[in-house]
Parts: C-alpha cells; structure tokens; sequence
C-alpha cells in the first residue's frame, strides 16, 4: 500500500524501477538507435571527411587529438555528446575507455574503425591520417554500396515472389474451371 500511495505522492521510484518501464525503456532505445543510426553513419562519414581536411590544411605541423575532438565536436549533430565525453575521457587521460563511448553508443563495424583512428591520433602524423580517412572513406562507400545492392536484391526477390504467385493464382484457376465444366458435364450425362 505504501507503494501506491508513494507513487501517487510524486516519488516515482516504484514505476521507474518496475519491470515494464524498463523493457519500454529498453525498446524505445533500440527504436532511437534505429532511427538515429544513419544520422550517426553520416556524422562518421562527415568526421572522417573533416579529419581528412584538418590533415591537409594542418599537414606541416601536428595536431592534437584534443584540438581534432574539439573540431569533430563543433561540426557534428548527432554525436557532439559522444565526442564531448570522448573529449573528456582524453582530458583526464583514459584515451581506451573514451574511445568505448564511440563504440558503445553506435554499436557498427564503421563506428568500431572509426574509433580505433580516433584512438591513435595523437601517434600518427597528418600525412598519414589523410591516407587513413581515404582508406576509411573508401570502406565505409563500399558498405553503403553492399547495403544498396542488397536492399535491391531483397525487392527484386518479393517482386518475383509476387508476380509468381499471380501466375499461380491465374493457372489454378483456369484448371479449375476446366475442371469444374468437365465436371458439371459429367454430372448431366449420369443424371
């Protein structure tokens, strides 16, 4: 009883720490992640392309991981809060656990890649990390391409399935039309 009247008084602990409020919360998550995983695919793809730019217009002197994070972070939409705990976890020296965010929070091979780059920013050289961001921009086209290909492939496949059922569907019924007459003739000649 306390329970109730504890949560019709505000406390809300007892709905917060219910089952069903959890696998709610649970879907609605995967549901976002879902919604929100391309935005976050494109926000990779802008940050290797910022990544690549900085290496270019930065080439002659080196770069900090903290000051390329900060860049990441000023023209990202979706992931300016990951990287601003990556930029966090940089700050106070836990470079391996920051980089997990990335990897936790988009849970994709090209999001896994990404963060490996981003774990070795302050050991490779400009010149070298605009060849990385090519190599990775090349790999992440090459996904959407076999994604694409596939999608088509799978609309191809239901559109025959479809046409083929109606050709079916159209033969079984002319065999048992004819079926039927033959039947009906039959009928007649006995009765």
């Amino acid at each position: 009883m306390r329970r109730i009247l504890a949560d019709f008084t505000g406390d809300g602990d007892f709905i917060k720490n219910s089952r069903l409020y959890k696998a709610v919360k649970r879907q609605a998550a995967g549901i976002r992640g879902r919604i929100y995983s391309k935005g976050y695919e494109k926000d990779i793809l802008s940050g290797c392309i910022m990544l690549k730019n900085l290496s270019v217009v930065y080439r002659s002197r080196p770069m900090s991981a903290d000051f390329i994070i900060e860049e990441l972070m000023k023209s990202s939409t979706f992931m300016r809060d990951v990287y601003g705990r990556i930029l966090s976890g940089y700050r106070t020296g836990s470079c391996e656990e920051a980089v997990k965010v990335l990897q936790e929070r988009v849970p994709t091979r090209t999001a896994r890649n990404f963060a490996m780059i981003l774990s070795k920013l302050d050991q490779i050289n400009p010149a070298e990390l605009a060849g990385y961001m090519e190599a990775f921009e090349k790999s992440m086209e090459e996904e959407r391409t076999t994604e694409a290909m596939r999608r088509a492939e799978t609309k191809n496949i239901i559109i025959t399935a479809v046409a083929t059922a109606s050709v079916f569907a159209v033969l079984f019924n002319f065999v048992r039309v004819v079926i039927f007459i033959n039947a009906m003739e039959m009928l007649q000649s006995v009765f």
